[in-house]
């Protein structure tokens, strides 16, 4: 039986494994799309309450940062064509492939449950700064001169807060209860 292989003798680059990792990338990504479509909270300058994140946070805790940067950062770009508010674009990158790649963060921490909750925390954290740079570079492009803000810095993080806070805290209890199932 030399054509056949068992998983515990792949390599870590075997065309088997890594043809799994790209299919559960691409699941992944897929699974975020679709549940971007709904959404909790909607709200006028962009942003949603959603479950798009739990899959790319999932995968994160599952398969690490660099395979959770990726699929982010795909998602994010595909996410721009699904919905997109781009007034510049380099708000285009930092609100799109940029924020979504930083929730791969997650996968920084050390594997194991007792991380995956810390892990959703610094990734959403990581997305919720990329829009508030954003927001603040930016703010001035929607926001006519008479009715900014004294400062652009709170109202962006007052405003991504609204919606980032409670899907990262829908993540919270999402992510370390799939997190569990895919260990199994």
């Amino acid at each position: 039986m030399s054509g056949s292989r068992h998983p515990a003798t792949e390599t870590c680059c075997s065309p088997a494994r890594t043809g799994r990792r790209v299919a559960e990338l691409g699941i992944t990504v897929a699974l975020s799309l679709v549940l971007g479509f709904w959404s909790f909270a909607p709200v006028p300058q962009g942003g949603q309450v959603s479950l798009d994140l739990v899959p790319l946070l999932v995968l994160s805790r599952l398969r690490g940062a660099t395979a959770g940067l990726l699929a982010g950062a795909l998602y994010g770009s595909l996410h721009a064509l699904q919905e997109p508010i781009v007034l510049h674009p380099i708000q285009g990158f930092l609100d799109y492939p940029l924020a979504f790649s930083l929730l791969g963060l997650a996968g920084a921490l050390p594997a194991g449950a007792r991380w995956d909750i810390p892990g959703v925390v610094l990734g959403v954290g990581a997305r919720l700064m990329a829009h508030v740079l954003s927001g603040v570079y930016f703010l001035h492009l929607f926001v006519p001169t008479d009715r900014m803000p004294d400062s652009p810095l709170v109202y962006s993080l007052a405003y991504n807060a609204t919606w980032l806070v409670p899907a990262g805290l829908l993540a919270a209890f999402l992510v370390p209860v799939l997190a569990r199932a895919g260990r199994r």
